[in-house]
């Protein structure tokens, strides 16, 4: 009977499991300390000359025949320069960490990597099957945005930075609206309106730190 009534009072109560769950989280993510304002402020930078290169130099194409590789390398190094970044601070705010809070740093930086090879792998397969050079124009300038709008939006929930939300969605609206304007302007659209929400998403990000 003694033994019953011990393991009775010793049950975890619904509630103050879910009070412990919440706190241990909340403590984790207190110990991650991520700069969202310098990394937006990166992105912001790469992402507007980046895609503007893009733009600037298929402006005046008629009829499109896609961007000049010199642009498509200042797009390609902007992304990477600025992902590279990412991880950096990602891997400085986890370090000294382990267990969980190690692993989704680590899962984190793996993410940009295998979304944007994914990004790279598609493109060459299209260009392989004789895809016009309009689609792979649009393409070519939405599956970056695409990406980046997913991981963030993602990431929001991992770090509890609702800044990254509202950056994500601005993206995946900018490529939205951005491909139905054309295999050139979507790059002028989704540079413009896209590099202008990180600078915004640094601004709010930056507030909230202060």
């Amino acid at each position: 009977m003694s033994t019953i009534e011990h393991d009775e009072s010793s049950t975890l109560d619904p509630r103050e499991a879910r009070a412990i769950l919440d706190t241990t989280q909340h403590e984790a993510r207190s110990q991650i300390d991520v700069r969202s304002d310098l990394l937006f402020l990166v992105w912001g930078v790469a992402w507007l000359v980046g895609y503007l290169s893009m733009w600037w130099s298929t402006r005046a194409q008629d009829p499109y025949t896609g961007p000049p590789a010199w642009a498509g390398v200042v797009l390609a190094t902007g992304i990477v320069l600025a992902a590279g970044a990412t991880v950096v601070v990602i891997a400085r705010a986890v370090s000294g960490l382990s267990g969980a809070s190690s692993r989704t740093g680590t899962f984190y930086g793996l993410t940009w990597a295998v979304g944007f090879l994914t990004w790279q792998s598609l493109m060459g397969a299209l260009a392989d099957q004789g895809v016009s050079d309009e689609v792979g124009g649009i393409l070519g300038a939405a599956m970056p945005a695409l990406i980046v709008a997913i991981i963030y939006c993602a990431s929001s929930a991992v770090w509890d930075e609702p800044a990254l939300f509202v950056v994500g969605v601005w993206l995946a609206v900018a490529a939205g609206v951005g491909v139905w304007t054309g295999p050139s302007t979507v790059s002028l659209v989704i540079g413009s309106v896209g590099g202008l929400g990180f600078l915004v998403g640094a601004a709010l990000a930056r507030r909230q730190r202060s």
